[in-house]
């Protein structure tokens, strides 16, 4: 006898299906559901090339679904709901291009929807509810353009809810209880631009940004080691030439009568002072060569380097005016001290 068809379910069946069912080549549907089997899926059902239709629904079935289903190349219809089975969802049973229903609903399926669910091009519904998936749902899963009924509640999946009308029209139900899935859903919150990337441009985003993150930190610290120290240290070189310049100018030894200046008016006590104005105070300081003189000492002033570089230049400029000026009004000006202790003008 040749079986085509045969329905055993709603039964009282006990223990495991008998490995010999794979000689019923010439099977077309075989219905198992809502009975007590136990035990594995055996493997011999991929051997069952002709079957279109297997239903092995609310049994006791556990361990791993076998991937010899794959075989099965004209099943349209696989329910293998309420049962216990665990591990991944085996890739090559996706590649069924004949599939139209597909629930694998209310089992202890972990791991993440493989990306070759888009191969399932007819498949019209599934139920992928009350497992244990996870991660994102695979983009390839818009290549199923008949897919009109999800179900994907109760797992922890993640990330943005695919494109398409199946999952955007789908009831709030059938995407609830997820870890956190994002998209153009009523019942979801928006996606983020880097939760709209998939795992793996997700991760070379990452990687780009370390990368960028690390040249910029890079690059700042070669401008505050290398590039600020080398400027300040070149500014310092030409304020120190600068000054040296200063005391060049006047054919004197400035050391000299820098001390001779300070021992006259008693480190500029207030008893030698003769005016005072709005930048310094006059002085008058009779030398040890007998030579009476005013010594104007400006106000100090506790400013940072560049504006104290400023200044400099500043009274530089004043020196040089002074210096070409004669008048019969105005003081001759003999020599000058640029320092940062003391700062001051003889005439």
């Amino acid at each position: 006898m040749v079986y085509k068809y045969l329905d055993l379910s709603s039964n009282q069946l006990v223990g495991r299906i008998p490995t010999s069912l794979g000689k019923l080549s010439k099977l077309y549907v075989l219905k198992l559901g809502n009975n007590k089997l136990t035990g594995n899926i055996p493997l011999e059902v991929g051997e069952l090339s002709l079957l279109s239709e297997l239903n092995l629904a609310s049994n006791k079935f556990v361990d791993s679904i076998p991937p010899q289903i794959g075989r099965c190349e004209r099943l349209i219809t696989l329910n293998l709901t309420r049962n216990m089975l665990v591990g991944k969802i085996p890739p090559d049973m996706l590649s069924l291009k004949s599939l139209e229903n597909l629930d694998l609903s209310y089992n202890i399926l972990s791991s993440q929807i493989p990306p070759q669910v888009g191969g399932l091009t007819n498949l019209q519904t599934m139920d992928l509810s009350h497992n244990n998936l996870s991660g994102s749902i695979p983009s390839s899963i818009v290549q199923c353009a008949a897919l009109v009924s999800v179900d994907i509640s109760y797992n922890r999946l993640e990330g943005p809810l695919p494109n398409t009308k199946a999952f955007l029209q789908a009831p709030y139900s059938a995407l609830s209880n997820n870890k956190g899935l994002c998209g153009n859903h009523s019942g979801l919150k928006p996606c983020s631009l880097l939760s709209q990337i998939d795992g793996k441009n997700r991760n070379l985003v990452v990687i780009i940004s370390i990368v960028l993150g690390s040249f910029f930190l890079l690059t700042v610290v070669i401008i505050i080691f290398v590039i600020f120290p080398r400027q300040k240290r070149n500014t310092v070189e030409e304020e120190r030439d600068f000054t040296k310049d200063l005391f060049t100018v006047w054919s004197f030894d400035g050391k000299m009568t820098y001390e001779s200046i300070i021992e006259a008016t008693g480190n500029f006590d207030s008893s030698y002072c003769i005016g005072v104005g709005g930048h310094g105070s006059v002085y008058m300081a009779k030398l040890p060569s007998g030579q009476i003189v005013a010594v104007k000492k400006f106000h100090t002033l506790d400013l940072q380097d560049d504006v104290r570089w400023h200044d400099l230049r500043s009274f530089s400029n004043e020196i040089s005016t002074l210096t070409n000026l004669r008048h019969r009004n105005i003081v001759k000006l003999y020599g000058f001290c640029a320092h940062n202790r003391h700062s001051f003008l003889k005439g």
